[in-house]
């Protein structure tokens, strides 16, 4: 899945599609590589200045992959973080349930 989304800030909010039993299985994409503009992480193009937030490893992904870095969140969430209620099941909420 790529995203290419314009604007000054924008957000992609993902959702990992891999199982709980198997966060980083590389069938799943379970790696971190990048290629382009895009950083490929958990089976997932995330493109270069934008968020991608999982469920399963629950984290919340920001990617640079011009200078071949991402910047992970996991749990606990940092205070007054807020849930998008559209993605009840992903970062930070899946911290709730670990």
């Amino acid at each position: 899945m790529r995203l290419r989304i314009s604007g000054v800030l924008a957000v992609a909010w993902l959702v990992s599609t891999c199982a709980a039993d198997a966060p980083f299985n590389p069938t799943c994409g379970g790696f971190l590589s990048f290629k382009q503009d895009f950083c490929h992480f958990n089976g997932v193009d995330i493109a270069d200045g934008h968020t991608g937030i999982f469920t399963y490893p629950c984290a919340k992904v920001y990617c640079r992959a011009r200078t071949k870095k991402v910047l992970l969140r996991g749990c606990p969430p940092p205070k007054n973080t807020s849930a998008n209620p559209s993605f009840f099941t992903a970062w930070p909420s899946c911290c709730n349930e670990q």
